[in-house]
């Protein structure tokens, strides 16, 4: 094994280490080093296969044109290189005339939430940052397969790879348990995390979501009982030998110790798989395992080592759902309730569809086009649909969805179809593992995002890659290839030989080139993007108030001004390496708008300020100026038009200020604490009757003061217990109660915002007489 082979191979464990440790990589400096060890993986891939095939350039050409007829996976290649180009078309600016014939829904977005000249292009992508973004992920995760595939050849190879991947899951759950028993309101131990969080009930090690934890658990399980099954003691015995001798024979067998090891990883995985209560994740676990058990069942030489297998699972599972029964069982009880909340989900998530449909609105948009769409739960923001395939039908429309499936049919069907026909028992053992991993991702998908958590999406390119390299490229008679592959001899060389060799050494030298060129041009964007979110983070600590606990800012005086001054300089070269990040311009502005109050503040008192410090007129300039490109590069978001509708409000523009407003709104129609924004802005403004009627609408889209029916409903709504008013003064009906209260204190005017139903009314009536 050379060099390269061993970065290569470290770098693909460093992957699988890695990636769940950094908090599910969801961050963007974890991305960012995910996909710089990716490609440069690949990229050192190319190089040694360039100069190997140097070395035997016609057995290697041969050996891959054979390998691409055996398992004709040419066509997925080229689906594959479809879908990339149609991603890099949502990127592409287009003129209007070309945009209103095949993305008019996107072109109306521009227009609407947009403050572009005439004339402007647009992509098809509402967000292209976004988009750009998801499609490196993609393009990661497709290296790495593409590296697994085609490099290893060895059972010891992946057999690596698959352990590493139980170790690391089992090493998850034992850190998991820790943290849970000593847990301090920060993952390991020191990364705060927010509010809502600080009970710990939802966070499972590194993932702050369970559901994401029984993800992955769910993908390695699976994966670990084709290695179990390899690893099962031989049952067979001459015929009529007594019980005795053949459990002898069992545990006398050289295999039980490793057997025995990955049987207890798997119970404890399969434990904590049930213990996080994820329905989602218990539910495909089930189906991957019928799944496993069932193709198992048909393969002769898989029969008597399945059976020992069912005997054993059969004891986990009686033992693990008797442990959990009564969270198990009160999780399932609110499976209603969930249902039809995630139901309501996808029915506005085809609402997109529906206007974009051939294109969509761009890989990785559903965070920006959805708010426009929701229809319910009017405090929570969806940055994901909860099922992959409606989301990615949403961001790729129907032409991108259609490429994918093809792709992904044409990758699992003659993958399964060679399983059915494999001989070796390494290939059928992790065969059956892998493809039943893939079910279970492929059923939690349909109520779940993992495939948008890096780390459980690299775990599946892992998995396909390591049923493909078992089924494909291990056979029983040849451990390092393809058995039915014909042996040939390089062809012999004509003519100058000499010059020949020559030639060959200009041609790999210019091919190691163009690699490395392409290497540094794709490697520049992740390495951008890590230096741009450190210079971004940095700020943070830049203004951190040292005297406090918290991360409280510095106040703004003479003395803090260096400070506040490294802030922006730090913000800038943020915003130089990745320009299109409209969060880097919306800090700047910001910060320029605190500068900008201070100032104000400062010539009130007629005191003086540094010289360094800009000017009233200077920071509000500049806080405009960047919240303005922070709307041309996210136009939907709402949060930038709420902020500049306020900013020309103090500016005295009362007619611009009220066009961002109503843009704010109609970004996020159903957001309630955006409408309680809103409408606080239009009472300190004197609005009164805007107040008013954002009020109303606030109090009509909010749902948080209905109580659910219970027995203790009644009792608790009549006897006005504090947990009942302390809860519903935090919803947001009281809040616009409150405002419509200062507005006007007539009863009627009160009453006359509310919703008509029982529980509005209650809560109005215990208002009104709290007031009285």
């Amino acid at each position: 094994m050379t060099i390269i082979d061993k970065i290569i191979e470290k770098g693909i464990l460093f992957l699988l280490i890695f990636t769940p440790l950094a908090f599910g990589t969801v961050q963007q400096w974890s991305v960012s080093v995910m996909e710089i060890t990716a490609f440069s993986i690949f990229f050192l891939y190319l190089i040694k296969k360039t100069l190997e095939t140097s070395a035997d350039k016609f057995g290697d050409i041969t050996q891959f044109h054979q390998k691409l007829v055996l398992c004709p996976q040419i066509y997925q290649i080229i689906l594959f290189a479809l879908l990339v180009i149609f991603i890099l078309l949502q990127m592409l600016p287009l003129p209007e005339s070309l945009l209103r014939v095949i993305s008019p829904a996107a072109l109306a977005t521009y227009r609407d939430f947009g403050n572009y000249p005439p004339g402007t292009y647009h992509p098809v992508s509402l967000n292209p940052l976004a988009t750009r973004q998801a499609l490196f992920l993609f393009l990661s995760y497709a290296a790495v397969f593409f590296v697994i595939v085609s490099h290893y050849r060895t059972k010891a190879q992946v057999a690596s790879l698959v352990k590493t991947i139980l170790f690391m899951g089992f090493f998850l759950v034992i850190f998991a348990v820790l943290q849970k028993a000593t847990w301090n309101g920060r993952i390991y131990w020191i990364y705060p995390v927010d509010e809502i969080l600080k009970s710990g009930v939802r966070i499972w090690g590194p993932y702050i979501s369970y559901n994401n934890f029984a993800g992955y658990m769910a993908m390695a399980i699976p994966l670990g009982m084709g290695l179990l099954i390899h690893a099962a003691p031989d049952l067979k015995t001459l015929p009529n030998v007594p019980l005795r001798a053949r459990i002898a024979r069992f545990w006398a067998s050289d295999k039980l110790e490793s057997f025995t090891l990955y049987f207890l990883l798997l119970l404890i995985m399969t434990a904590a798989l049930f213990m996080t209560f994820s329905r989602g994740g218990i539910i495909s676990f089930v189906l991957s395992a019928i799944f496993f058990a069932r193709i198992t069942r048909r393969r002769r030489s898989l029969r008597k080592k399945t059976a020992l297998l069912a005997l054993l699972a059969a004891v986990i599972l009686a033992a693990v759902v008797f442990a959990s029964w009564a969270g198990l069982e009160r999780r399932f009880a609110d499976l209603e309730l969930d249902h039809v909340s995630r139901l309501s989900v996808w029915q506005d998530s085809l609402g997109i569809a529906r206007d974009y449909p051939a294109f969509g609105t761009g890989l990785g948009t559903f965070e920006d086009v959805y708010m426009r769409y929701q229809t319910t739960m009017p405090r929570i923001i969806f940055d994901h649909a909860h099922n992959d395939y409606v989301e990615l039908l949403t961001d790729i429309g129907i032409v991108g969805f259609l490429l994918a499936a093809a792709m992904a049919l044409f990758f699992s069907l003659p993958l399964f179809r060679r399983w059915k026909e494999k001989r070796g028992m390494f290939g059928k053992c992790l065969g059956a593992g892998g493809l039943s991993s893939c079910v279970a991702i492929a059923a939690h998908s349909f109520v779940d995002f993992n495939l948008h958590i890096p780390a459980n999406a690299l775990l599946f390119a892992v998995v396909c890659a390591i049923t493909y390299a078992a089924i494909f490229n291990i056979t029983a008679n040849n451990k390092s290839g393809y058995s039915d592959t014909r042996s040939m001899e390089p062809a012999p060389s004509s003519g100058d030989g000499e010059g020949e060799k020559v030639s060959q050494k200009w041609r790999d030298l210019v091919i190691c080139a163009t690699i490395i060129l392409l290497a540094i041009v794709m490697l520049s964007f992740p390495v951008r993007d890590l230096a741009a979110d450190y210079r971004y983070r940095q700020v943070s600590r830049i203004l951190d108030d040292k005297t406090t606990e918290g991360l409280d800012a510095l106040p703004i005086s003479e003395s803090t001004m260096p400070a506040y001054l490294a802030a922006i300089e730090s913000l800038n070269k943020a915003a130089a390496l990745s320009p299109s990040n409209s969060l880097y311009q919306r800090a700047l502005s910001d910060l320029y708008d605190r500068l900008g109050k201070w100032s104000a503040a400062m010539q009130s008192l007629n005191s003086p300020i540094p010289a360094t410090a800009p000017g009233k007129k200077e920071a509000a300039e500049k806080a405009l100026f960047h919240l303005g490109k922070a709307i041309s590069l996210e136009p939907t978001n709402p949060d930038y038009h709420l902020a500049l509708g306020k900013m020309y409000d103090r500016g005295g523009e009362p007619g611009p200020a009220e066009k961002e407003l109503k843009k704010a709104a109609a970004a996020y129609p159903v957001n309630a604490p955006l409408r309680y924004s809103l409408a606080m802005h239009y009472l300190l403004t004197g609005r009164k009757g805007d107040a008013l009627e954002q009020a109303r609408t606030l109090a009509k889209i909010d749902d948080s003061y209905i109580m659910r029916e219970s027995r203790q409903k009644d009792y608790t709504m009549e006897r006005q217990t504090p947990g009942y008013l302390s809860w519903l003064s935090r919803s947001y009906l009281y809040s616009a109660l409150e405002i419509a209260w200062r507005v006007s204190r007539d009863p009627k005017v009160i009453r006359g915002i509310a919703p008509d139903n029982p529980d509005a009314s209650q809560a109005v009536e215990l208002f009104l007489e709290l007031r009285r």
